[in-house]
């Protein structure tokens, strides 16, 4: 089940009983680690099912499918309340790991622009279609957020989808925030020299 705050008050847990309760980077590390996907869990399901004494086929068939919508349901709450606590980084590993496309949207993609988890939004948006907006999406939030940090990603961005076309100016805006920043401390390092130039001061 999903549960609210931790036993140790650590956030959202996910667990089959209140004694089997998984931290999030666990539950990640368990499914990437034995590669369980929706299909592991509906085949379990639907020999949990059939093991019963007295089920009829057409119950199990009509069971086993609810159990599958469950098991979709039960992850997808799972990974909406690791990103209402920001805790993005086992929220994307589950998204791409289950292939959640309902999580490829763009205010995903802006919470994780907007907590300057750049290189998770690049991975999510790298993982759907190129014909999707997700990737030009990328580029236009990072832009928004008006600092050099931004325009990095956002360049980076460019490069890696190969947007150059749609995005003529941001490697220019890159460029100049680069050198604006360069400049800034070289000086800053220029005035410390002329400081020291001037020798020590005697009292007198």
């Amino acid at each position: 089940v999903v549960d609210g705050p931790g036993v140790d008050g650590g956030g959202t847990t996910l667990g089959v009983n209140p004694s089997a309760i998984l931290e999030p980077r666990a539950v990640v590390r368990l499914a990437e680690t034995f590669g369980v996907d929706f299909a592991d869990v509906a085949s379990y399901m639907e020999s949990t099912i059939q093991s019963r004494d007295n089920t009829s086929a057409a119950a199990v068939d009509s069971e086993a499918s609810d159990a599958a919508l469950a098991t979709t349901s039960l992850v997808e709450t799972y990974v909406e309340a690791l990103l209402q606590e920001a805790r993005y980084v086992p929220a994307v590993s589950m998204v791409l790991h289950f292939n959640l496309r309902r999580f490829a949207a763009p205010e995903v993609l802006a919470a994780l622009v907007a907590s300057q988890h750049f290189a998770l939004a690049s991975t999510l948006a790298a993982a759907v279609a190129p014909d999707r907006p997700l990737r030009s999406e990328l580029v236009e939030a990072c832009m928004e957020i008006d600092e050099h940090a931004g325009y990095r990603a956002a360049w980076g961005a460019v490069k890696q989808f190969d947007l150059h076309q749609h995005f003529p100016l941001v490697k220019q805006r890159y460029f100049e925030s680069t050198i604006g920043r360069m400049a800034g401390r070289e000086k800053i390092g220029g005035r410390g020299l002329r400081d020291e130039d001037r020798g020590p001061r005697v009292k007198g």
